[in-house]
């Protein structure tokens, strides 16, 4: 609410319950009218004393921002989804070739393939190369389910290490997946978009910020998997890494320290394009990982071999913490290229025939005779 409060309008009961959390008494009467609304509607606030203000038309947000939030909205709920679904599954359908790992991976790959293309699908030019290479690299996160096999194999017994190496696997699999299909779709064929106007007149616009943000959602299951097989690769690669005094949890910390290895790799991969670099600009970027990621998971090492389980505790809380901050620290400080925020210069078309309107200096559609207004042919370029 604290994020999306100056944009929402409220009705009824909600204008008298949530309505004076932004709008004091005694101050702005005009509560319907969100900055977004006098933005795109050019709806000033009216004065106290003046007549009532005139009702806004509804105001809706813009189709790239309604699927990022779809997208993670996905987040808790496909894996949820994924675990049900598993419960369900293994008793119902008892087989010698499918335990319930693998059953989670069946369905947590096919909920996020139908997903990622029932939300975006307006927003992708589907050209017959797009729609082939959509078909082959959404396989990607089908592997892991059809191959079923480790990268080597535990002790047996309670060993998890199998398990743990195939999920692992699994949801790194799932990462390069999203950050292929982005290319695929947006990055891949540069076509004539005025050639598919026809069926891409209203569909929304992607643009060079809302691609890196979705790959910057791609990072979750990459994240997960490298934290996975970390772990395990320093289990069964490393043992020396706590024979030598560390406590049991060493491994894991393996594990962490290549988490936060890679997402600060992969952060920077993504943005780099979109950041107007200095030697003050790294600077603050390399001393601001260096103290809110780097310092405390120095310290969790160098705890992991005393007797201290909730120093260890506070310190995986403060090292994840800081890794948060530090990405959000990075777009305060940050200087973005104008290219990197602009959308795609593809032009407008006509809301009723599809007609290409570039260049005029009317909205007056020479086609088909139709005449929106500025609001309405600018809000059709961003909605779908």
């Amino acid at each position: 609410y604290a994020i999306a409060r100056r944009s929402i309008r409220y009705e009824g009961l909600q204008s008298l319950v949530v309505g004076p959390l932004y709008f004091p008494p005694g101050g702005r009467t005009n509560r319907w009218h969100s900055p977004t609304a006098r933005r795109y509607f050019s709806i000033m606030p009216a004065p106290l004393l003046d007549a009532p203000p005139r009702e806004p038309r509804p105001c809706r947000i813009d189709g790239i921002t309604r699927r990022l939030v779809y997208a993670f909205a996905l987040i808790p709920i496909i894996p949820a989804t994924s675990m049900a679904a598993m419960t369900l599954l293994e008793p119902a359908f008892p087989s010698a070739s499918f335990d319930e790992l693998r059953y989670f991976q069946l369905v947590f790959s096919s909920l996020v393939v139908l997903a990622a293309i029932l939300i975006w699908r307006k927003a992708v030019v589907w050209t017959l190369g797009r729609r082939w290479l959509t078909a082959l690299v959404s396989l990607i996160p089908f592997v892991q389910v059809a191959v079923n096999l480790p990268l080597w194999h535990g002790t047996g017994g309670c060993d998890p290490t199998e398990e743990i190496l195939r999920m692992g696997q699994h949801q790194i699999g799932i990462g390069v997946w999203i950050w292929l299909l982005i290319w695929v779709w947006w990055g891949w064929e540069k076509v004539n978009m005025m050639k598919s106007v026809d069926s891409f007149a209203m569909a929304a616009r992607i643009t060079p910020l809302a691609k890196r943000v979705t790959m910057s959602i791609g990072m979750i299951p990459f994240l997960v998997g490298v934290f996975l097989l970390g772990g395990e690769t320093a289990k069964h690669f490393v043992p020396l890494l706590w024979y030598g005094g560390y406590s049991g949890n060493a491994p894991e910390l393996v594990g962490l320290a290549s988490m936060l290895i890679a997402a600060f790799v992969t952060w920077l991969l993504v943005w780099r394009t979109a950041v107007t670099w200095s030697r003050s600009v790294r600077w603050r970027t390399l001393s601001t990982w260096l103290v809110f990621v780097a310092a405390p998971l120095i310290a969790l090492f160098l705890l992991s071999n005393r007797s201290l389980s909730w120093a260890e505790t506070i310190a995986v809380c403060l090292t994840l913490i800081g890794w948060g901050l530090w990405m959000a620290w990075t777009m305060q400080i940050w200087p973005m290229k104008p290219e990197a925020l602009a959308v795609d210069p593809m032009g407008p078309t006509c809301l009723k025939c599809g007609y290409s309107l570039r260049g005029l200096r009317a909205t007056r559609c020479p086609e088909c005779g139709d005449e929106p207004t500025l609001d309405e042919l600018w809000m059709a370029q961003s909605l779908a």
